[in-house]
């Protein structure tokens, strides 16, 4: 349980300075892939939430905007990305 929390908060965090820094749907793919090599998912809503995030750049039918990736993170994980509290 604490290490699906850890890897629910470091994900989270890595959303948040990539939208900070200026959100590309390339960027978001990019690190949405790297997290999910580097990191054992054993949580089914962060896993599906990973995955979705990781095909937004195979296609202009798969791109979310800023506010669709802020809104899909809200739904499977219930956390608010642009806002600093959780």
């Amino acid at each position: 349980m604490q290490v699906e929390k850890e890897n629910r908060a470091k994900f989270v965090k890595g959303l948040r300075l990539i939208i900070k820094g200026g959100y590309s749907p390339k960027i978001v793919s990019k690190y949405a892939f790297d997290f999910y090599l580097n990191h054992k998912i054993s949580d089914i809503k962060l896993y599906e939430l990973v995955e979705d995030i990781m095909i937004i750049d195979a296609g202009p039918e798969f791109e979310l905007s800023e506010m669709d990736l802020i809104n899909l993170v809200k739904d499977k994980l219930e956390v608010n990305i642009i806002d600093e509290q959780e």
